[in-house]
């Protein structure tokens, strides 16, 4: 054990010494023209959507979106359900699909004193899963940029308490 240390410590205060005698001179500063310019293309503003994954966890997808998109328009996006990209990452909705004469452009979001949401849904809700109920006011809330916000969802006929999203936001 002590020949292993002691050649260790030769390695550590040799070591320095030979390397810094390695042949190579100083210089001093050679200028060599402009800074480089890089050009970084600006990203396009995102909305974040929850979807559920086969092991039923709750996850953000980012999708592209216009600077004008209201939090109605992600909401719209989000009842079409996932993407062909997305399904074939194996993310779904609990959302039920909307049936006929039911159109995603018949949502509102509206926000209210008590810094939160009135969120109006084309839909029944009185037997929305709560992982459903997850999704929308994640979405929601994420795309008013307003976390710890509270969410109350009103369908065609009902009236739910106000929620808030369980995912962190």
């Amino acid at each position: 054990m002590t020949q292993n240390r002691t050649a260790a410590v030769a390695t550590a205060l040799l070591g320095p010494l030979l390397l810094a005698g390695c042949g190579i001179k100083a210089t001093g500063v050679i200028e060599s023209g402009e800074p480089a310019k890089v050009f970084v293309p600006r990203r396009s503003p995102a909305a974040s959507l929850y979807f559920l994954t086969q092991q039923d966890a709750l996850v953000a997808v980012n999708r592209d979106a216009i600077e004008s998109s209201t939090p109605e328009i992600v909401l719209a996006w989000l009842l079409k359900g996932p993407n062909e990209k997305e399904r074939a990452a194996g993310l779904r909705s609990a959302i039920p699909p909307l049936g006929e004469g039911e159109a995603p452009a018949e949502v509102s979001v509206t926000p209210t004193a008590e810094r939160g949401f009135d969120v109006r849904l084309p839909f029944k809700i009185g037997k929305l899963p709560e992982m459903a109920r997850q999704q929308v006011i994640c979405t929601v809330v994420a795309s008013q940029s307003s976390s710890g916000a509270t969410v109350v969802l009103r369908g065609t006929d009902k009236s739910l308490p106000a929620g808030e999203c369980g995912f962190g936001l």
